[in-house]
């Protein structure tokens, strides 16, 4: 099973540039876990002439060590 959450606010910038923060929260599980992994982080987008490209940093609040990764994605979300 898979459960997630997502919440997200950009704040566009100019007219193909815009800043964003989020916060995310589930799993995948067999078992309902006693508590779900959350995860925040902040991000750039720009709207580019082959489509949105996205880097972000971001930082696993449920491990005590709070690692942290870098994301690019270019291209719309599937």
């Amino acid at each position: 099973r898979l459960l997630v959450g997502s919440v997200e606010y950009e704040h566009r910038l100019r007219e193909k540039w815009s800043v964003a923060l989020f916060y995310d929260v589930g799993d995948a599980y067999n078992t309902r876990p006693e508590k779900f992994k959350e995860g925040a982080g902040l991000g750039v987008r720009w709207k580019s002439p082959i489509g949105p490209v996205r880097l972000d940093v971001a930082w696993a609040l449920s491990d005590e060590e709070r690692p942290w990764r870098i994301h690019l994605v270019v291209g719309p979300d599937l």
